[in-house]
């Protein structure tokens, strides 16, 4: 028997990213600290499937890189093309000399 007079409540179903989220969530492991005392975690990289580490906690919502595949991603590594400011020399003779 049922009773008319309460409300019909329908239970929440599932969405298929929902699913895909936590199967990302889940391949995700706090593995330690790196030299700056930063909480690593392990994952796997979206573009090669190799495990790496990364400083931050992964959110499932976009692909996370190895180190290799983000500097081709992003078109190398900048230490290596020569260019940038830097800065620096030195403080005190910050002048230009005349």
């Amino acid at each position: 028997m049922s009773d008319d007079n309460q409300p019909v409540v329908d239970q929440p179903t599932p969405v298929a990213d929902a699913k895909a989220d936590d199967s990302a969530k889940a391949d995700v492991t706090a593995v330690g600290t790196d030299q700056y005392g930063r909480q690593m975690y392990e994952t796997t990289c979206g573009s090669c499937g190799k495990k790496t580490q990364v400083p931050f906690k992964p959110a499932g919502d976009r692909p996370v890189y190895c180190r290799e595949c983000y500097l081709q991603r992003r078109g190398g590594d900048r230490r290596s093309s020569g260019g940038g400011g830097g800065g620096g020399g030195g403080g005190r003779n910050w002048q230009r000399s005349r």
